[in-house]
């Protein structure tokens, strides 16, 4: 009974005076519309190529092949990108009313939509 008075009455007064952190995640970036698995699967591969690659440093031939390796899964990365950000943009055009040229597709394009 005393023994429980005493945890209750520590853990009152360590709450009042320590500072509590917010375990809660806050997000400060957005999502872009374009992101898929693909190139979530190609970014985390070519870290790794990436990262192979530079933790080699006593043998030359065995450096070169990585960086080759990892030149080439770069290069298929930027490729999946771009190739993700044409498709999402053909599906956001398609989407679009095709009765009116001047809308949302035409500013975006023109560079004339204000962000808040």
């Amino acid at each position: 009974m005393a023994v429980s008075l005493f945890q209750e009455a520590l853990i009152l007064s360590c709450n009042k005076s320590f500072r509590k952190r917010n375990l809660t995640k806050t997000v400060n970036h957005k999502s872009v519309p374009w992101w898929t698995e693909e190139p979530a699967l190609m970014s985390q591969r070519n870290n790794a190529l990436r990262s192979i690659f530079q933790r080699t440093i006593n043998n030359n031939d065995l450096r070169e092949r990585r960086k080759h390796q990892y030149d080439d899964g770069k290069l298929q990365y930027q490729a999946a990108i771009k190739r993700e950000k044409f498709k999402s943009w053909k599906e956001y055009c398609n989407f679009t009313s095709a009765t009116n040229p001047w809308n949302a597709v035409y500013k975006l394009a023109s560079n004339k939509i204000k962000r808040s």
